[in-house]
């Protein structure tokens, strides 16, 4: 009784020998590449904001790098996420590809309706590569005023960036007056200009008008060089800022497309093992964060980890310059591996750990994996907005498995008081309802009555810790309380009196299966001289059904001859055989009958083991308890009225043993049981659904 407390399959990723046939390997490569689309595409698409962007941009270079259709279109999908962070990601491999990526260009043009920040800047830099179709789709956007202005600025912008007459041309259609167009829209038609030329018009249409009539007529040879005259030296800026970027992120995206590279596509299973510990203990922060996303992949696949590599993990765990992201993940796969000290380790993290998000992380490992030492710290988070709950549970699994110092209890329960002043949440309220003293569980027994059904649940379950049972019982058809209130009687005295307060407590379908079970422990706790008693309890209680009061009495068919009086044994016996007859279940009838060596104690416990002995299919047995053919007929008769389905088979049994060569009495009973039978079989074969019985 439960207590109150709470492939990768391919052949070369996993390193598998396969036959070498040409179809293998065909097959093989196809299930490898499937299953590295499906793993770059949830990294791209992966909503979490704990997911490294450089991990999540290399991600997506590698699903460009498949040139696959499918995996195109998982790129353009994720450029119409609305996910900035997933945009980003797509727009960045977009960028670093050698070539421009053949299918992406309409969700591209498409991002630049929403597009804003970094995303808008490095759009306008990947879609000139896509020359003049792109030109053209984005001068289609900033053109149509039949959008919202707001949803014409990232194309309008855009067009600067294709440093062309055309994309000149289309920014001056936009200028010209009888557009009308409004105040926003010709302001960043002006910066965009800016950018185009270095001019400093501005929003004033016309200065533009009146540079562009010098200017549109000028041959392209002419108009380039003086575009750019104007922008050498911005453009210089430019790239030596961008060459100090790119300078400062070469060793980061070096070294991540290795990692990549070598341990999605090249490598096996071992291989990859092999180079986890290397990997977390690589100089890169980014580094060490895809190899221990890639501990978590292998772990999930229900793959060994070997002692290096979790040895690595408590490095990382320990190591206070890691990423607070990175320390968590280790925690929480040091907890998943089992690693029998990761309680301390995290204990002492928690000590140090000053963010309420990565303090709930640790909770809530600690809520599952407790230990005593932490729990100073677990106060100090109890009344803490994030991480309070989780610091509640934790606190919780301390004080419910006994573990803690006794001493610490006043200390405790001031704490668990004072947080659940400033919040009453679910776990708050169980704690403090485990710990509390008499002035605590008047505020608690209030919950009890909330109308948030996990508050009555939390409540409940902390008064069942600390053994307060009446007010469970006063509230026990509350579907929230009742396990709690059966939890609690389950740990009375081991007699007929626990049995029956069990009993009593009908239960709500919900929670049917736990108060059967807890009945069938009870009963198993009883004497043998109480279980005619416990059965006769169950038989008058209308929830009770059958098949409880079989398992009750299940022990009935192992106890020793000596166990009871013969007169006490063989009316537990016939309860328990007579019971199975009536729920259908004849092999198990027959076989409690079996267990008495097949040799029945009273007339009634004889009669009942030839039936099941004959409902069975125990047909030498039957007979060896009863040969008597009007035995046998009377059971077929009665069988056509109550059990039809069971009596066909019975009848050709009777027929076999016994012939025709019957009195007539006999041969009319068997005549009218015949013609009952025939009719049944006729009225159910349009609608039969399964065998019979």
């Amino acid at each position: 009784m439960a207590g109150c407390g709470g492939s990768d399959g391919s052949g070369g990723f996993l390193g598998i020998q396969f036959p070498s046939s040409s179809q293998n390997k065909e097959d093989e490569q196809s299930v490898r590449r499937q299953r590295q689309l499906e793993v770059f595409d949830r990294t791209v698409r992966n909503p979490s904001p704990d997911i490294d962007p450089e991990i999540r941009r290399q991600a997506a270079e590698e699903l460009i790098a498949m040139d696959m259709h499918e995996a195109t279109e998982r790129l353009a999908e994720a450029l119409g996420s609305g996910q900035p962070t997933v945009e980003l990601a797509v727009i960045d491999a977009m960028e670093s590809s050698p070539e421009p990526v053949e299918g992406l260009l309409p969700a591209a043009v498409a991002t630049l309706q929403d597009a804003s920040g970094p995303r808008l800047d490095k759009l306008s830099l990947v879609l000139p590569r896509y020359g003049d179709p792109a030109l053209n789709r984005v001068a289609v956007l900033a053109r149509d005023q039949s959008e919202p202005p707001a949803r014409r600025l990232g194309p309008i912008y855009a067009l600067a960036s294709f440093r062309s007459r055309d994309s000149a041309v289309q920014l001056m259609y936009m200028l010209d007056e009888e557009r009308n167009e409004p105040q926003e829209i010709i302001a960043a038609t002006g910066e965009s200009l800016e950018r185009l030329t270095g001019l400093p018009y501005g929003s004033d249409a016309s200065q533009w008008r009146r540079w562009w009539d010098k200017l549109k007529d000028e041959p392209i040879e002419n108009w380039l060089r003086i575009m750019v005259m104007h922008l050498s030296t911005k453009t210089s800026e430019l790239e030596r800022e961008i060459h100090q970027q790119d300078r400062e992120s070469e060793a980061i995206a070096e070294r991540l497309a290795e990692a990549l590279r070598d341990m999605f596509l090249m490598l096996s299973t071992e291989d990859q093992l092999a180079r986890l510990p290397d990997l977390l203990d690589d100089e890169l922060a980014p580094v060490r964060a895809f190899a221990l996303g890639r501990v978590e992949r292998r772990l999930r696949d229900s793959e060994r980890i070997p002692e290096p590599v979790q040895q690595k993990l408590v490095e990382r765990l320990n190591a206070p310059d890691e990423l607070p992201t990175s320390r968590l993940l280790a925690a929480r796969l040091l907890n998943d591996l089992n690693y029998q000290p990761t309680a301390d380790l995290v204990a002492a993290v928690l000590a140090e750990e000053k963010d309420p998000q990565i303090a709930k992380g640790y909770l809530e490992i600690l809520a599952r994996r407790s230990t005593p030492d932490a729990l100073d710290d677990m106060l100090l988070w109890l009344d803490d907005s994030t991480a309070g709950e989780a610091a509640a549970d934790a606190t919780w699994a301390v004080v419910t498995n006994g573990t803690h110092d006794t001493d610490a209890l006043p200390t405790v329960r001031r704490a668990a008081r004072r947080a659940y002043q400033w919040q009453a949440t679910p776990a708050h309220v169980r704690l403090l309802a485990a710990i509390g003293e008499d002035r605590d569980l008047e505020v608690v027994e209030e919950q009890l009555d909330a109308a948030e059904p996990a508050m009555r649940r939390a409540a409940a379950e902390g008064l069942c810790f600390a053994g307060h049972r009446q007010p469970l019982l006063d509230r026990v058809r509350d579907e929230e309380v009742y396990p709690f209130a059966i939890r609690l009687v389950a740990r009375g005295p081991d007699d007929i009196a626990t049995f029956r307060e069990l009993a009593e407590l009908a239960p709500p379908e919900t929670h049917r299966q736990e108060w059967m079970q807890a009945m069938r422990e009870s009963a198993d706790r009883l004497s043998a001289d109480e279980l005619i008693e416990a059965d006769t309890i169950l038989e008058s209680l209308p929830h009770v059904n059958g098949q409880l009061r079989a398992d009750v009495l299940a022990r009935v068919a192992d106890l020793p001859a000596d166990a009871l009086p013969a007169d006490e044994l063989s009316a537990l016996q016939s309860r328990l055989v007579r019971l199975r007859l009536e729920l259908a279940d004849y092999q198990g009838a027959y076989d409690v009958v079996a267990r008495i060596n097949g040799n029945p104690t009273t007339p009634d416990l004889q009669q009942l083991g030839f039936k099941a002995a004959v409902l069975s299919g125990h047909y030498d047995e039957a007979a060896a308890l009863n040969g008597d053919v009007r035995e046998w007929a009377r059971l077929y008769d009665e069988l056509t009225v109550q059990r039809p389905q069971a009596a066909g088979a019975v009848r050709e049994e009777i027929r076999r043993r016994f012939g025709d060569n019957l009195d007539s009495e006999l041969a009319e009973l068997l005549r009218v049981a015949d013609e009952r039978l025939t009719q049944f079989t006729a009225s159910a074969e349009p609608t039969r659904s399964g065998p019979p019985e």
